[in-house]
């Protein structure tokens, strides 16, 4: 009985500590894929799944899809403009494309503060005005 106990206290403090130091959420990969990914050069996909990519609206003629990166805690914002040109930007945690030719635009996890400069394309993404 004690050793039942032990067991079950140990997997409870280990599953508390997973909890307290989770990845970071992002509500935009939720759902199913509604757009297709632009055309992007191999080395985009070394980064992330683009099977995993979910498109998130556009702004400024720019049009955006988040992804999880292939590296542990990366966030991906994949950006195409009207010409057909695409880009990719990855980071951990978040991602800031400022001063990116495709605009500038943050990534944000779940209940991250957002600037006061910002304008909301989805839940996670957000253009810089």
């Amino acid at each position: 009985m004690l050793r039942a106990l032990l067991i079950v206290g140990a997997i409870a403090i280990g599953a508390s500590g997973c909890a307290a130091s989770g990845a970071a959420g992002y509500a935009d990969l939720q759902g199913a894929q509604t757009q297709e990914l632009p055309q992007l050069n191999e080395t985009a996909y070394d980064q992330f799944d683009p099977d995993l990519a979910r498109f998130v609206g556009s702004h400024g003629g720019t049009e955006l899809w988040i992804a999880p990166g292939r590296a542990s805690g990366d966030i991906c914002l994949v950006m195409a403009d009207a010409g057909g040109d695409a880009t990719t930007a990855c980071d951990s945690g978040s991602v800031d494309t400022t001063g990116s030719d495709f605009g500038d635009f943050l990534v944000l996890p779940d209940g991250a503060e957002v600037p006061a400069n910002a304008v909301a394309v989805s839940k996670n993404v957000f253009a810089l005005d």
